[in-house]
């Protein structure tokens, strides 16, 4: 449900700083606290989903964080960190 609302006003947002811009000359006053606006609900929604993300990965057991970290591997390749190298996989 968080996500969900977050997404629609983003989208919202995205939506309103759009306009102004396509509106014709625009006044920076006006514009950039929208983006500001912009800027902090985008990082509101990543912050939900890493949390998300860790509620989940929390609740796996020891085999399935394994598979987990397996398939994350193969699809990430060596370009996208991964989000829970430093979480405890419960084998300690």
């Amino acid at each position: 449900p968080v996500r969900r609302r977050l997404r629609r006003q983003l989208t919202a947002q995205q939506k309103r700083v759009a306009e102004m811009f396509s509106a014709g000359p625009f006044d920076d006053e006006h514009v950039l606290p929208e983006v500001d606006r912009l800027f902090a609900m985008e990082k509101e929604r990543n912050v939900a989903r890493v949390l998300m993300l860790i509620r989940m990965y929390r609740v796996l057991t020891p085999i399935q964080r394994d598979k987990l970290e397996e398939v994350s591997a193969q699809r990430r390749g060596a370009t996208v960190p991964n989000l829970f190298a430093g979480l405890s996989s419960g084998k300690e």
